[in-house]
C-alpha cells in the first residue's frame, strides 16, 4: 500500500502546486480581473479537475492490484473525504475579506455583483 500510495502523493503534490498558482493568481487578480484572466483560471481549474480524477482512477487501479477491490475502495473513499475537507478550506479562506470586500463561498464571485 504505502509504495502506491506515497507515488500517488507525489503526483497530487504537483497538481496541487499548479492549483496554488492559480489561486495565488486569481488573488493578485482580483479588484481587475478581466476576462481573459478568468477564463484562463476556469479552464486550468477545470483542466485540474480532470487531471486529478485521472490520477485517483489510475492509482485505484494500482491499489486494487496491490490490495483488494473492496480496500482499494475504501481508501479512495478516504481520499475523496480529505480532498473535500482541503477544498472546503480553500473556499472558505477565500470567502474572507479581500480589500474590503467579501467573496462568495461560492469561490470566485463576488457577492452582489453582477450575479443578482
Amino acid at each position: 500500500f504505502w509504495p502506491v500510495y506515497r507515488d500517488y502523493e507525489n503526483e497530487l503534490r504537483r497538481l496541487n502546486d499548479e492549483r496554488l498558482a492559480g489561486i495565488e493568481t486569481y488573488a493578485k487578480n482580483y479588484l481587475q480581473l478581466t476576462p481573459a484572466v478568468a477564463d484562463q483560471l476556469a479552464t486550468k481549474s477545470l483542466d485540474l479537475e480532470a487531471r486529478r480524477t485521472a490520477l485517483k482512477q489510475k492509482y485505484y487501479g494500482r491499489l486494487k492490484t496491490a490490495l483488494t477491490p473492496v480496500r482499494a475502495a475504501r481508501a479512495l473513499q478516504i481520499e475523496n473525504q480529505i480532498e473535500l475537507i482541503i477544498d472546503l478550506q480553500i473556499a472558505a479562506s477565500q470567502s474572507s475579506n479581500r480589500n474590503g470586500r467579501r467573496v462568495a463561498c461560492r469561490r470566485y464571485f463576488p457577492v452582489n455583483e453582477d450575479f443578482r
